[in-house]
């Protein structure tokens, strides 16, 4: 350990008064210190010890990610840091809510900062109602992303989309998507028989996840798909021209691409398989036939 990391380490202890006198300390023996002294103070939410080293001369890091200090939930110590020059605008809004950390983001607002669709992103992606509810009262426009963020990152998105339903924002098809993406098919099911709309992305996903089981119900029950549903079955695979060669080392399974040949509903698409049989591709050939 170098001489400019001993009163770092100082305040690497649990117990912050343990740290300050321990700090103290070490000065009194003219340890050095630098702005990685106060760094170490914030990032150890050491309110103490910071005041203290910035009162006795210790240069205060002006670089500090202003996330991670949010992410702490310390508001006496945000509050002394805007003292000292720091800056906070909408992204620390989005931090707090990213962090959970309802009462930061109360206090951000109350100070005039604006909350915006990625501190409601964050919100829902949290499940946390009383932070959403926040949001929602606070007038943040709704986003289709809402959905995917209540979906993707949620332990409980079915609270989360009600909560949102009750306060009258729109379905959107990016919720059933994303229950695809999501492989949940009781989630997908939910969705449905509360009205959600769903689109060809719902076939698209279920086909490049290689999910069989959902790309069944959503065909069976009407869902749509497109010539884009044929091409997520192969890698790196497109319909440009009028012929296109399709490489063989497709990235789903061949059972999907039989049920895809077999129930094709896309009538300007024509599907030649060259093999034995649908459990053999050789060689696929899209054929676009101009319609």
């Amino acid at each position: 350990m170098g001489n400019n990391d001993i009163c770092c380490f100082a305040m690497s202890c649990d117990d912050h008064d343990l740290d300050c006198k321990l700090l103290q300390l070490l000065r009194e023996y003219s340890a050095p210190w630098s702005e990685e002294t106060t760094s170490a103070a914030i990032y150890n939410a050491n309110f103490q010890a910071l005041k203290w080293c910035v009162s006795n001369g210790c240069p205060l890091d002006t670089s500090v990610n202003i996330e991670n200090v949010v992410g702490q939930g310390n508001i006496e110590i945000m509050k002394w840091m805007r003292t000292q020059g720091f800056f906070f605008d909408k992204d620390t809004c989005a931090s707090a809510a990213y962090g959970n950390n309802l009462e930061v983001l109360r206090w951000l607002r109350s100070e005039g900062y604006s909350l915006d669709d990625h501190t409601f992103f964050n919100a829902v992606s949290s499940g946390d109602l009383d932070m959403i509810q926040f949001c929602i009262d606070n007038d943040i426009p709704f986003d289709e992303e809402l959905y995917v963020g209540a979906i993707s990152n949620n332990d409980d998105p079915i609270n989360t989309i009600k909560l949102l339903r009750s306060n009258g924002y729109p379905w959107h098809p990016s919720a059933c998507a994303r229950a695809v993406v999501e492989c949940d098919l009781k989630l997908l099911l939910w969705l449905r028989c509360n009205g959600c709309p769903w689109d060809e992305n719902v076939c698209n996903e279920a086909v490049e996840g290689d999910n069989l089981e959902i790309l069944k119900y959503a065909h069976e029950n009407g869902c749509p798909w497109s010539k884009e549903t044929y091409a997520r079955c192969f890698s790196e695979a497109g319909l440009d021209g009028e012929y296109e060669q399709i490489p063989t080392d497709h990235q789903c399974s061949d059972e999907i691409i039989g049920y895809l040949i077999l129930n094709s509903t896309v009538a300007h698409v024509q599907i030649q398989v060259i093999g034995e049989s649908l459990d053999v591709f050789d060689n696929v050939i899209i054929l676009r036939t101009g319609v």
